[in-house]
């Protein structure tokens, strides 16, 4: 029987301190949103969050569940603003 200060051998092993995955999740979210904002015109709309997933499957290996969270948030960021700021390029065009 496990007390409380012994930790199972099956729990998954953290990499760092807490800040430290943190820091990295924000990080890799940042860097997918990025990626993904200068990229867009190049892919034209191939593969749009693509960049986003690497970013959370990155984060979830390395920082756990809270980390992922953080760089889906991060991540998603481009793809909120072009679902609710951004006009279709087709709609514009259709105006002149």
């Amino acid at each position: 029987m496990l007390t409380l200060t012994e930790t199972p051998t099956n729990a998954p092993r953290l990499h760092g301190s807490a800040s430290t995955r943190y820091l990295v999740a924000a990080c890799c979210g940042v860097g997918a949103a990025l990626l993904q904002w200068f990229s867009a015109p190049l892919l034209a709309g191939q593969w749009p969050y693509a960049a986003p997933l690497l970013a959370v499957i990155l984060a979830a290996w390395y920082g756990g569940f809270g980390p992922a969270v953080v760089a889906t948030c991060l991540g998603s960021m481009p793809g909120l603003y072009w679902a609710l700021f951004a006009t279709p390029a087709s709609a514009s065009a259709s105006e002149k």
